[in-house]
């Protein structure tokens, strides 16, 4: 048991910590993240507020501005959604 909560009630509430979501919350993911695919941690955090923090998809709206050959994930992009 971490913090209060055992790991049964983590799992029994369906939410494993770390498997298909990124926590901007830790640095260390931050920082896996990034260099993972390939971004700075703006365009990783505004590809969270667009999409939301599921890995699947930040991975293909980075993805989609890497193909599009934009120099950087505009903030323009996280105001518009």
């Amino acid at each position: 048991m971490t913090n209060g909560v055992s790991i049964a009630r983590v799992l029994s509430a369906g939410r494993v910590p770390g498997r298909d979501r990124i926590n901007t919350g830790r640095d260390c993911e931050v920082r896996y993240w990034t260099a993972r695919l390939g971004c700075t941690a703006e365009e990783l955090n505004t590809a969270i507020r667009v999409v939301g923090n599921s890995i699947a998809r930040v991975r293909e709206y980075v993805a989609g501005h890497r193909r599009r050959r934009l120099p950087s994930i505009c903030m323009h992009d996280a105001l518009e959604s």
